[in-house]
């Protein structure tokens, strides 16, 4: 490659980097967040990166009560994406997971819907239920550095 070549696609490269990096309304919020609920901070794992194991909160689930209620609201001013996530807790030891995903799912405006987990417990639930309970993604998290 000439250096005449080399400095066309490398101008080409950056003027695209430029203009995706200035788009108009890059650096709004969107108008309806993405919700994140903590379902669960009960954890058997011990990353270095989390806090659970310093946590001073009573460790278990989250009322169906209270989860449903900010679902409900969720959805009441128009969200759209929600996630069982804050790093704290691992989903997959909540016992009402699959319950609070068929919850969200009877919304038809909820069209993403996911966690993250480190797997260890996939064996406690049926495959086939957890498939079809809807959840849209899945994040497999593999903190090799924990203890």
């Amino acid at each position: 490659m000439t250096p005449v070549v080399f400095a066309r696609r490398l101008l080409g490269f950056g003027l695209r980097w430029a203009g995706g990096y200035l788009e108009r309304g890059r650096f709004e919020a969107p108008p309806i967040p993405h919700l994140s609920i903590e379902t669960t901070n009960v954890c058997d794992s011990d990353c270095v990166f989390c806090a659970n194991s310093v946590m001073k909160r009573k460790k278990g689930p989250l009322r169906m009560e209270r989860f449903k209620k900010v679902v409900d609201d969720f959805v009441a001013v128009g969200g759209t994406r929600m996630d069982f996530n804050v790093t704290i807790g691992d989903p997959l030891l909540d016992p009402y997971l699959l319950e609070r995903a068929h919850y969200v799912r009877r919304s038809q405006q909820i069209a993403g819907l996911g966690f993250v987990t480190t797997l260890q417990w996939l064996h406690r639930i049926e495959l086939r239920d957890f498939f079809e309970a809807g959840f849209t993604w899945l994040s497999i998290s593999t903190a090799l550095s924990g203890r």
